[in-house]
């Protein structure tokens, strides 16, 4: 339950805060209220007196069930008449049915662009690097330059279609994501109470046809196109780092973002292993990457240019983690494009496995895929890393061209 509010008799006492009639109040007993608290003048009116001294006129409402304080001005600028006025005039809105507070909201409300800045910085630590970086950059390409500057309430569903409809036959997948981000914003908005209706809503299906529902597998190769695919990839005209990083990729099993965001103080060349900590990783659990002699060759390559930095490979084109896009574009130089994307060699990797009849768990385990139910990941303790390290010894000679049978570890019984 809400604590009512105190109310003072400066007459009787100067600093009371009794339930006293204060409909009578001047200026003088204004001035000689200095004790901070809530002090009431009026039906639902109270005057604020804060520990700094500063004096502002507060008035408590009920709008739509639930109460509400509005400010209605420092005493320095609204005398006593005035805020009385004014608390009278929101409590006949309200029993018009009309929120006072609507237009104070709307009057504060962001433009689209910085509602778009808002809910990147709310989801920061939620969202990956990459993750963040998508969603900013299809909102920036695609909205932005038509309502980025307009305000929250300003924008209806039919600027939304502008947006929609030129694309939504043509380039279906990106509508979608474009107005799931969009609805995103708005419903940040209609969350802080800048906007009743979301413009990215259900209010405009009526307006956009039916899209045919599309399920496709990602691209990837045949396992056994991947050497030819490795050696297209070195002789290429992408820069070293983004190549050998690709090749990462390849040889190991990883992601591509864990391989761009890889750094020196994760590689033990003692143990030959590559720790991924859990922050990076999508199953939010470290994972140890046994690495083999062809990594290590590659990670040699790595260090020759990387003088001060952190990351193994640092982007060719500024300081910091490199894109995805650089990586795809190391695909197209190799002429790889339409082959395959960065995460189809992951799926070639496991087809690999299946084909050399490696256990199903210790495949897994090498993609970090976690195996069973909630109850049975809990009790597994080994991630198996004596018994991943020549699967990926064997498979990186595959990769390479280098041809020698699976060792019988490779085989996990139990």
């Amino acid at each position: 339950m809400a604590t009512e509010w105190p109310t003072a008799n400066p007459v009787a006492n100067k600093q009371s805060r009794e339930k006293n009639d204060m409909t009578t109040i001047d200026e003088r007993q204004i001035k000689r209220l200095t004790e901070p608290g809530h002090y009431k003048v009026d039906t639902t009116l109270y005057l604020r007196v804060k520990p700094t001294g500063a004096k502002s006129w507060i008035q408590r409402l009920m709008i739509d069930g639930v109460r509400r304080n509005i400010g209605l001005g420092p005493v320095a600028l609204v005398d006593v008449v005035e805020a009385k006025a004014r608390a009278l005039d929101n409590r006949r809105a309200v029993l018009a049915g009309v929120d006072p507070l609507a237009d104070k909201r709307k009057a504060k409300a962001p433009t689209f662009a910085e509602a778009v800045d808002a809910v990147a910085e709310a989801n920061g630590g939620r969202w990956k690097e990459s993750t963040a970086y998508r969603w900013r950059q299809k909102l920036e390409k695609n909205a932005i330059p038509f309502i980025g500057d307009k305000r929250l309430d300003q924008i209806d569903q039919f600027d939304v279609l502008a947006i929609l409809t030129p694309i939504w036959a043509t380039k279906p997948t990106l509508a979608r994501k474009l107005r799931e981000h969009c609805r995103a914003v708005f419903s940040w908005g209609q969350a802080h109470g800048y906007i009743k209706d979301n413009p990215a809503g259900d209010m405009i299906d009526g307006a956009l046809a039916p899209q045919a529902a599309v399920k496709s597998h990602m691209r990837a190769m045949s396992y056994e196109d991947v050497p030819a695919a490795l050696q297209a990839i070195r002789g290429c005209n992408a820069s070293l780092p983004a190549r050998l990083c690709l090749e990462l990729v390849i040889l190991t099993g990883c992601r591509g973002g864990e391989a761009r965001a890889a750094t020196w103080d994760e590689i033990d060349l003692d143990r030959q292993t590559w720790t991924i900590p859990a922050a990076k990783m999508k199953a939010k659990r470290d994972h140890v990457i046994p690495l083999s002699g062809a990594v290590t060759d590659l990670l040699e390559q790595a260090g020759t240019w990387a003088g001060g930095d952190d990351l193994l490979f640092p982007s060719p084109g500024k300081r910091g983690v490199m894109t995805d896009t650089t990586l795809l574009n190391v695909l197209t130089a190799a002429g790889l494009r339409e082959k395959t994307t960065v995460h189809g060699f992951r799926s070639a990797f496991r087809d690999w496995c299946s084909h050399r009849r490696i256990d199903r768990e210790l495949a897994e385990l090498c993609l970090h895929h976690l195996i069973g139910n909630q109850a049975e990941q809990a009790y597994k303790r080994s991630d198996l890393l004596d018994a991943r390290r020549p699967v990926m010894n064997s498979w990186a000679q595959y990769a390479t061209g280098i041809e020698k049978p699976v060792p019988s570890l490779a085989v996990v019984n139990g």
